[in-house]
């Protein structure tokens, strides 16, 4: 059984840097993740 790790992004105000923390995510090395992104203005 393959456990997923799950990784939440929230953000208020730095839509800019959403790009880099999730390219930083599809970087990993571990393969088995979910994201969550909530940005808020």
């Amino acid at each position: 059984m393959n456990k997923k790790f799950v990784i939440f992004i929230t953000s208020y105000n730095y839509a800019e840097y959403i790009g880099q923390a999730i390219e930083s995510v599809i970087n990993q090395t571990d393969p088995n993740w979910n994201l969550y992104n909530r940005v808020t203005c």
